[in-house]
């Protein structure tokens, strides 16, 4: 059981971000983490074009973390935002350096 909270509250760190800019609640962030899950899973499975198919698998007859159609699309929308801005960021951070 120790070894179970740890590996939990490790998972929860990853999502901490999502807690922070209200992409999810607390509670939602908890089940992902309880499910075993960290947020490079979370982005895989976007990439993938899999995140509901993750969030909604089933395990003992329930969905892993939720089916709840809001939360899956929350998540979508904010690795969505991340992809477009991360080529911006990198454009601009290395915009000083031209020659």
């Amino acid at each position: 059981m120790y070894k179970f909270e740890n590996e939990s509250d490790a998972n929860f760190e990853t999502l901490a971000t999502l807690v922070d800019q209200k992409v999810i609640t607390r509670a939602i962030g908890v089940k992902i983490a309880k499910g075993g899950l960290q947020l490079k899973h979370l982005k895989t499975a976007y990439d993938r074009n899999s995140l509901d198919k993750v969030m909604l698998e089933k395990v003992n007859g329930k969905p892993r973390v939720t089916s709840t159609k809001r939360i899956i699309m929350a998540l979508n929308d904010f690795f969505r935002r991340q992809s477009v801005l991360q080529p911006l960021q990198w454009r601009i951070s290395f915009s000083g350096y031209r020659m």
